[in-house]
């Protein structure tokens, strides 16, 4: 395969392609959409969708599970899909490919004959047809999501496990096949260069035969209020037959937008291609934006960040999968920016494109990750050779999205260093626009950090003694004695994780922290209308009210919930305490509905309210600014003087230098004190600002 590396100098000159207004731009692209009707094997169904929506198969009877939600229309098997396509006279003489989004491994036929298999899970199945004369032609794919098509290792991640998003059959997203001219745009990756204000643009294009042609780069800032138009680019290059790789470092201007939580401006740039009477082009989003490692903490843009993280596992009960557009996406992320998150961690599994184009828009901070919970050992090469597979392709499809930020490779692994430390060298060299670990959680935290990873996500920082090591207030009592610092120390809060982050040199993210369960709320049963029932909820209702209890339901419920509302405050403001911490990625904001029901969210699966904490309050203490008061004790006596240190916790952009107000009330609110100090804060760090 030739390769053609061409530089763009400082010699540019304007293009002469027809100028495009801000509005978009038109892809020269044709497309067949395949969305509709199709025949399967088991019965008619339409696509893009599952055999679950279509409710193909045996009805699930089993309505006694209690451990997670319930599919009614399991399938766990090979599916064929069939239907005629019509290749139209506008096709004739252009290469031809099948579009698939997401969907499960893959064999394709055209008129009876096999043209491949693909076994991958994240990234599109794209597959180049055969020249297929106009006219009518029978389109067969067999999808099958059966134990034997992946790794068995693969079946316990929620890219997989019925547990969250389901072990789905079927296809998703977008789904059509495509008209290309013979020489074409194969990909598109943006490298944002913030130091040196310009993107260096890697085009890659197959050409079908040696010969000249031009490359025309434009583009515009969006999703912002600012206006920025770039200027337009042009340059000629020599193709050789085959794949050409060509780089055009993208001039930003003076003052290039940057993208953050606290504006994600985006830039979409059109890149066109003519050689001879070929014709295409390509649309591209990208953000400015610059994260690193600076000694423990994380920096964009030049600016100290703070992690306020959810773990997500995928869950949306109605459909079993997560959403192929953006709208529904958007929703989540405004959701859970209400309450101050600011970064999604993906348990096991990466989401599909609208997620992150949703949290590009947003300013989310994914952190995204192999299908993986389980091992990974040299000797495993079946595994192996999935795993980084997996992860090549979702660098290629997925790099360009700044809020791509992280990518882990599981939840909870026991790896051999050495083979997990030349994947993450590889995946550097490949693409450094990401952080890279070797997982989340790791041994449980218990080998501590180590080295070839950019950040490390435990639960504890190695061994020792007591509650030293650890980075989360609350445990399981198997995972820590007497349930950890939370449960098992006199309550306090001037207390911190600085002794703990003491043995990493580099940033660490609590794993899994806030795991407080509440009791269910029965009123949310009516809204699992789709592909998963809660039977378990129902045998949970049912089995109040055989004791007597029904009346008493939501007392339960809001009782809970409101001591969850003060474990969730306490086990956060210990983070936001700590200086030089990373963050902490919550379980969860959300109920995660798998692994035993449970129900440890503020918020229900579907992401609603429990009525529990208004966003508002939750929000005082976990955002990017958080007032802490620091006291010894929970408790004081009337013969005791009371003193209170206050802090704050400061990620904004920008140093404080305001004054900090403060009240102490009683809850009947007949005596109440207030006051103000002055306060200055570094941007970045956590300090002491007064007492009273």
């Amino acid at each position: 395969m030739m390769k053609n590396r061409i530089l763009l100098t400082a010699a540019l000159c304007m293009s002469m392609m027809a100028q495009i207004t801000a509005q978009g731009y038109t892809s020269l692209r044709e497309q067949i959409q395949l969305a509709g009707e199709w025949e399967s094997s088991l019965g008619t169904c339409r696509l893009p969708g599952t055999t679950d929506e279509n409710r193909l198969g045996e009805r699930n009877r089993d309505t006694l599970v209690t451990y997670q939600l319930t599919r009614l229309y399991p399938y766990s098997g090979k599916v064929i899909y069939t239907r005629e396509i019509n290749i139209p006279e506008s096709f004739r003489g252009k290469k031809l490919f099948l579009m698939m989004e997401r969907t499960k491994p893959s064999t394709v036929w055209v008129d009876g004959d096999s043209i491949g298999s693909y076994g991958h899970l994240y990234a599109p199945h794209r597959y180049e047809l055969p020249a297929l004369a106009v006219g009518k032609h029978q389109l067969k794919i067999r999808i099958d999501n059966s134990p034997t098509s992946v790794p068995k290792e693969i079946q316990g991640s929620h890219a997989w496990t019925d547990a969250t998003q389901t072990n789905w059959n079927g296809i998703l997203g977008e789904f059509y096949i495509e008209a290309v001219p013979v020489s074409y745009i194969q990909s598109v990756q943006v490298y944002p260069e913030v130091d040196k204000k310009q993107a260096l643009v890697i085009v890659e294009v197959d050409a079908d035969k040696d010969g000249k042609a031009i490359l025309d780069v434009d583009g515009y800032a969006w999703n912002t209020s600012e206006t920025h138009t770039l200027s337009p680019q042009q340059l000629a290059v020599r193709l050789k037959k085959g794949r050409n790789r060509i780089e055009l470092p993208v001039n930003m201007g003076d003052k290039p937008l940057l993208w953050s939580e606290f504006h994600p401006a985006l830039y979409k740039l059109n890149i066109a291609l003519h050689a001879g009477k070929n014709r295409d082009s390509r649309m591209v989003d990208f953000g400015m934006r610059k994260f690193e490692v600076e000694g423990t903490q994380f920096v964009i843009n030049g600016y100290k960040t703070f992690l306020r993280g959810k773990h997500d596992a995928c869950v949306f009960p109605l459909t079993g999968y997560g959403p192929m557009d953006v709208a529904p996406w958007q929703r989540v992320f405004r959701i859970a920016k209400q309450y101050g998150i600011n970064h999604y961690r993906c348990h096991s599994f990466t989401p599909p494109r609208a997620a992150l184009e949703a949290a590009d828009i947003e300013g989310i901070y994914y952190q995204i990750e192999l299908p993986l919970w389980g091992y990974i050992k040299r000797e495993n090469t079946v595994l192996n050779d999935f795993l980084k597979r997996e992860g090549d392709m979702l660098l290629e499809h997925f790099g360009n999205h700044p809020s791509f930020m992280m990518l882990g490779l599981g939840n909870e692994l026991d790896v051999e260093i050495d083979v997990v430390r030349e994947w993450l060298d590889d995946f550097r060299n490949r693409d450094n626009r990401h952080l890279y670990c070797f997982g989340s959680n790791n041994n449980l935290g218990w080998k501590g950090p180590q080295d070839g990873e950019d950040f490390f996500v435990t639960c504890r920082v190695g061994g020792g003694d007591g509650y030293t090591t650890h980075v989360r207030t609350s445990f399981a009592y198997v995972d820590a004695e007497k349930g950890g610092i939370l449960n098992n120390t006199r309550p306090a809060t001037d207390k911190d994780y600085s002794g703990a982050i003491a043995h990493c040199p580099r940033p660490v993210v609590g794993h899994e922290n806030c795991q407080f369960q509440i009791y269910p709320d029965y009123g949310q049963i009516a809204k699992y209308t789709g592909v998963l029932h809660p039977y378990n909820l129902e045998i949970f209702r049912d089995r109040l009210k055989e004791n007597h209890l029904s009346s008493q339901a939501k007392t339960f419920h809001q009782a809970t919930g409101r001591f969850s509302i003060e474990c969730y405050k306490a086990d956060m403001e210990y983070a936001f305490r700590t200086p030089g911490f990373g963050g902490f990625q919550l379980l969860d904001l959300q109920d995660y509905p798998g692994q035993g029901s449970a129900l440890v969210g503020i918020l229900d699966a579907f992401m609603d309210s429990k009525g529990i904490v208004a966003p508002e309050t939750f929000y005082g203490f976990c955002a990017p600014l958080v007032p802490l008061a620091l006291m010894k004790d929970h408790c004081w006596l009337n013969t005791q003087p009371l003193h209170i240190d206050v802090a704050l916790s400061n990620y904004v952009e920008g140093d404080w230098n305001e004054p900090v107000r403060w009240s102490l009330a009683s809850d009947n609110g007949g005596w109440k004190r207030e006051g103000q100090l002055s306060a200055s804060v570094p941007q970045g760090e956590v300090g002491r600002v007064g007492e009273y």
